[in-house]
């Protein structure tokens, strides 16, 4: 059976909001690998790892599967397969992407709402939960420091890539991926996350991409 693995995105773990769960649930047939790259409190406060923290995990994961696996990523889980070896893998799936400057866009919304800052810069945001998440200073110098549209190209460049693009991104704002023409388009009319009937499409619109990978 065809492993897929779960990079997912920024602050959050394998199964918030229900995404890769019913993702996997909905296309049988698959290993669904899931994994967090960030470390859970007791309490349930969440530190945000660095991006060179993350890239390290992903690349275990990876180097720990079989060869031909699929790497299924969301959000800021697609920056993470950009700075890794993909020569382990078959074909990369980028959910909802960020680019350069939709990440600044990020980090200038939430950190005017810090609640507090450490002497070393690290910012600490109350989430809706009541629970905190804690950035370093290297977590939000790793994030601008990246330039996302290249390493999508880079990633297109050298494995079978499929973009899908929220059309209503709430989190993101509007993206375009159009000049990265080595990798397959796919537009969805949905916010950051793909919920309601714009989950539904998405495992539709896998479903149809993942065939190959299913009957190979």
């Amino acid at each position: 059976m065809k492993k897929i693995i779960c990079s997912h995105g920024f602050g959050v773990c394998a199964d918030s909001f229900g995404m890769f769960p019913e993702l996997a649930e909905g296309l049988p047939g698959f290993d669904f690998a899931m994994f967090d790259y960030n470390r859970v409190m007791p309490g349930g406060d969440v530190v945000v790892m660095s991006i060179i923290d993350q890239a390290q995990i992903l690349q275990q994961v990876i180097d720990q599967s079989d060869r031909g696996s699929i790497l299924l990523c969301h959000s800021q889980g697609c920056i993470i397969a950009g700075l890794v070896d993909l020569s382990r893998i078959d074909q990369v799936i980028l959910l909802a992407p960020p680019v350069h400057t939709s990440m600044r866009r990020l980090m200038n919304r939430l950190l005017p709402h810090d609640i507090d800052h450490n002497i070393d810069h690290s910012a600490h945001l109350t989430r809706r939960d009541g629970t905190t998440m804690h950035l370093t200073n290297d977590y939000i110098n790793s994030v601008i420091d990246h330039n996302p549209m290249e390493l999508y190209e880079n990633i297109a460049d050298t494995k079978p890539t499929v973009i899908v693009r929220a059309t209503m991104d709430d989190l993101l704002g509007p993206t375009d991926f159009n000049h990265i023409k080595k990798a397959k388009h796919i537009d969805i009319v949905g916010n950051h996350n793909f919920n309601g009937s714009a989950r539904l499409e998405l495992i539709g619109q896998l479903d149809k991409v993942l065939q190959p990978a299913k009957l190979a």
